[in-house]
């Protein structure tokens, strides 16, 4: 027989909707997660006596897209939001990921003031994810009883990345009252240090100044952050079905697979800051880990077949894919931590989950 399915799936988990901003102007990457996409399965297998092998090739569209907005509220990137002197209406926003800036906005130098990016800062989030398999199974014929049982050798690519980005204008005011540049009491520092960010492990060089320190120069800060994991699954699994109606004209059958896989995953976490107008600041730090580890990969699902004619019928069904173990883009930002001498360590992380799921309507031809 060959089978050719026109799939449709979406996915469950696998980071989307993180929280990306919080506060007032809270956001969250939800909104690129792309929903249904199409794609294809290619089956191939034949009969011989009670046994049946039979081959198998899914490729699904990138899942994924983009979403942004501007915040309203300033964006407050060091400690001090909700602060009584410097955010006395508790209107600060925060990044709710792990990122550099706020490393380099609490180092000692820094904690006389409160670094932020006023009101009117715009953000992207991009993300895509890209999936495929391969399966070989070897075991029972379908047309010999109700059940039938498999066993198979199965590869899964899973890779995804993701980015998201932040730009605004640099301000900083004193923590203790307020006070700006040109005030009597306005304490040393007003911006952000070149040395306060080389000293979080950034690469590169120039700073940021508050709006008042150089009337009429604004410093215009962006920041990136992106993440990107591919996973690649080989293992062995196990396939059990069970015709669940078998009718003269209509068959339905459910059927589940189940099987542990090596891992071979890589991970990389970059970030950026960039300053333009008044500032030529440019910094870099990324990471890069691989390993290899345990992961799970299930299906459940099921198929309608009717027959057209003896040799063609039409399928068609609904099935979920699960994977636990997986390195997910997202979750990479949070992998970094350092040793007892203070040095950045990155372990990639892969200890996600996610679920794809939709439906199958294809033609089965016999021969």
């Amino acid at each position: 027989f060959f089978e050719a399915d026109a799939v449709f799936m979406d996915r469950a988990g696998g980071g989307t909707g993180r929280q990306l901003i919080t506060g007032l102007d809270g956001a969250n990457g939800g909104d690129a997660s792309g929903g249904f996409q199409p794609g294809y399965r290619l089956s191939l297998g034949g009969q011989i006596f009670d046994y049946q092998v039979d081959a198998s090739f899914l490729q699904i569209t990138p899942f994924g897209g983009a979403t942004n907005g501007t915040l309203a509220n300033m964006l407050i990137l060091d400690d001090t939001a909700g602060n009584a002197i410097v955010d006395p209406a508790s209107i600060g926003n925060i990044l709710a990921i792990p990122n550099g800036l706020f490393e380099a906005t609490t180092v000692a130098d820094e904690l006389t003031e409160s670094e932020r990016l006023i009101p009117g800062a715009t953000w992207t989030f991009q993300d895509r994810v890209n999936y495929r398999d391969f399966e070989i199974n070897v075991g029972t014929a379908r047309d010999c009883r109700r059940w039938r049982a498999s066993v198979g050798y199965r590869h899964i690519k899973y890779d995804g990345n993701n980015r998201f980005l932040i730009a605004g204008d640099f301000d900083a005011i004193d923590t203790d009252d307020a006070a700006n540049p040109g005030d009597a009491t306005n304490d040393p520092n007003d911006g952000l240090a070149g040395t306060s960010i080389n000293s979080v492990g950034f690469t590169g060089s120039g700073g940021f100044d508050s709006l008042l320190l150089n009337p009429g120069e604004v410093d215009r800060l962006t920041y990136v952050s992106q993440g990107l994991a591919n996973n690649e699954l080989n293992g062995a699994q196990l396939t059990l079905s069970l015709r669940m109606l078998d009718g003269e004209w209509v068959t339905v059958e459910g059927y589940g697979k189940a099987g542990l896989f090596e891992n071979n995953v890589t991970g990389r976490y970059s970030e950026y800051i960039v300053g333009t107008g008044d500032t030529t600041a440019q910094y870099v730090r990324h990471a890069v880990d691989r390993k290899t580890a345990a992961a799970f990969a299930g299906n459940l699902g099921f198929r309608a077949i009717i027959s057209l004619t003896d040799y063609i019928n039409l399928v068609g069904g609904y099935e979920a894919i699960f994977l636990a173990g997986v390195g997910l883009a997202g979750d990479q930002p949070g992998s970094v931590s350092r040793d007892f001498l203070g040095n950045r360590i990155y372990r990639v992380n892969n200890t996600g989950e996610v679920i794809l799921h939709g439906g199958n309507v294809g033609l089965e031809i016999l021969w």
